[in-house]
C-alpha cells in the first residue's frame, strides 16, 4: 500500500555544544542532551490512513570525571507517558588500553546495536536486534564489562569487550538466577579504515520448581553469534561514504520450551546500510547532505517458510554537525507460508544534539 505524505516543515534549532558545569567534585562535568521528532504516515493499518507525529526520543546525559581515569554516565530518556532511566553507570580506565564499566549500560554484543541511533543508517535498529533484544541477547542490562585494546601491530588494531550481565534485562524481579555472558572482538585494518568484528552470547533460561529435588530448573545453554563490518571511505574534503553490513544467527527460544528439553530454533538475520556524503563547505547554512540506503532481513526460524525483510532510502541535511532533517520511505514486505504483504511507511523527522 503506497501512502501520501502530507505536506510539513520543521523549524530546525541549531545545536550548542555540551555545557560544562563547575562541579567542585569533579574534574570535569557535562549535560548532554538530544531530541528526535517524528511524523509518520504507516502504510499497513488495514488499509486505513494512519498518521501521527511523535518525539521519537528525548533525554539528558550526565557525564562526570571523577579523576583522570574514573568516569562516571547518567542517562535519562523522557517520552510523552513516561521517563526511565537509561544509563547509570562506573567507568574506570586503571591503564592505557583497558576500560571498565559496572553498573547499567547497553552491552558491546552487536555492531547494529552499539551503533548510535545517529550513525544508523535507518530509522529504527535491525529487525534481528529487536528480536535479539526480546530473548535477552541484545540489551542495556546490569552487569559489568571490560574492554582490552593492545597497541598496534603495524597495519593492525585489536579490541575486545567481555561482560556478565544478569540476562534478564533491567527489571526489578531477577525472574530467575542465570547470569549472561557476552564477548566481542574487533580488528580494524587502519590504512583501509575498516573493522571487522565477531560476538558471541551465552545464557540460560531457569524457574524455581518445587517438583524437582533441588528446586530450580535451567535450560541448557543458549547461544547467539553475529559478524559484522563497517568501513569508511573519503573521496575528497567533499565526499565520503560508508558501509555497514552485520549478520546474526542464534537459540529462537522463545518459540518452545527450552525448560523442558526441547531444542530451540534458529533464528538468521542480516542487514546492510550504505551512506554517501556530500559536504558543500561554501554554503553556510548546509554542513552535509546524505542519501543512505538500507536493507534489513530477518527469519525468526530457519526452518518455517516466514519473512520479514525492509528496504529503506533516506535523505538527510543537516545544518550543523548537531541538527538534522531526514525525510524518507520504508518498504516492508512480509512473506508466509500462505500469503505475503507489501507496504510503505512515509516518514519525516527533525533531531537535534546539543
Amino acid at each position: 500500500m503506497k501512502t501520501t505524505l502530507v505536506p510539513l516543515c520543521f523549524a530546525v534549532l541549531a545545536a550548542s555544544a555540551a555545557v560544562d558545569v563547575e562541579n567542585p567534585v569533579c574534574e570535569g562535568f557535562t549535560l548532554e542532551g538530544y531530541l528526535d521528532a517524528r511524523y509518520q504516515e504507516y502504510g499497513a493499518y488495514n488499509q486505513v490512513p494512519s498518521r501521527d507525529f511523535s518525539i521519537r526520543r528525548a533525554g539528558l546525559e550526565a557525564k562526570a570525571e571523577i579523576t583522570g581515569n574514573f568516569e562516571a554516565e547518567l542517562k535519562l530518556e523522557f517520552r510523552p507517558d513516561e521517563m526511565f532511566l537509561k544509563d547509570a553507570f562506573l567507568q574506570w580506565d586503571p591503564l592505557s588500553g583497558i576500560q571498565g564499566r559496572f553498573g547499567l549500560f547497553r552491552g558491546e554484543t552487536i555492531l547494529g546495536g552499539e551503533l548510535s541511533t545517529w550513525e544508523l543508517p535507518f530509522y529504527e535498529r535491525p529487525l534481528v536486534y529487536d528480536l535479539r533484544e526480546d530473548l535477552t541477547y541484545s540489551t542495556r542490562d546490569l552487569g559489568l564489562d571490560v574492554e582490552l585494546e593492545l597497541p598496534p601491530m603495524g597495519f593492525l588494531q585489536l579490541a575486545g569487550t567481555a561482560g556478565i550481565f544478569n540476562g534478564d534485562e533491567r527489571g526489578d524481579v531477577r525472574s530467575d538466577n542465570e547470569l549472561l555472558y557476552s564477548f566481542r572482538g574487533t580488528a580494524e585494518i587502519i590504512p583501509a579504515d575498516l573493522t571487522l568484528g565477531l560476538s558471541a552470547v551465552s545464557h540460560r533460561i531457569g524457574m524455581a520448581d518445587q517438583s524437582v529435588p533441588s528446586g530450580y530448573r535451567s535450560s541448557e545453554r543458549l547461544m547467539a553469534f553475529s559478524g559484522d563490518l563497517s568501513y569508511h571511505h573519503s573521496f575528497s574534503n567533499w565526499y565520503d561514504g560508508t558501509i555497514y553490513a552485520e549478520a546474526s544467527t542464534g537459540d529462537n527460544w522463545k518459540l518452545c520450551d527450552v525448560l523442558a528439553g526441547e531444542d530451540p530454533p534458529r533464528f538468521l538475520g542480516y542487514w546492510g546500510g550504505l551512506t554517501f556524503n556530500y559536504h558543500p563547505w561554501t554554503v553556510q547554512t548546509i554542513r552535509t547532505i546524505s542519501l543512505s540506503l538500507g536493507y534489513d532481513y530477518l527469519e525468526q526460524d530457519t526452518e518455517m517458510d516466514w519473512k520479514e525483510k525492509r528496504v529503506s532510502l533516506i535523505a538527510s541535511v543537516y545544518p550543523t554537525e548537531n541538527t538534522r532533517v531526514r525525510f524518507g520511505g520504508v518498504r516492508t514486505t512480509m512473506e508466509t507460508l500462505l500469503n505475503s504483504d507489501e507496504y510503505t511507511d512515509i516518514i519525516l523527522e527533525a533531531g537535534l544534539r546539543f
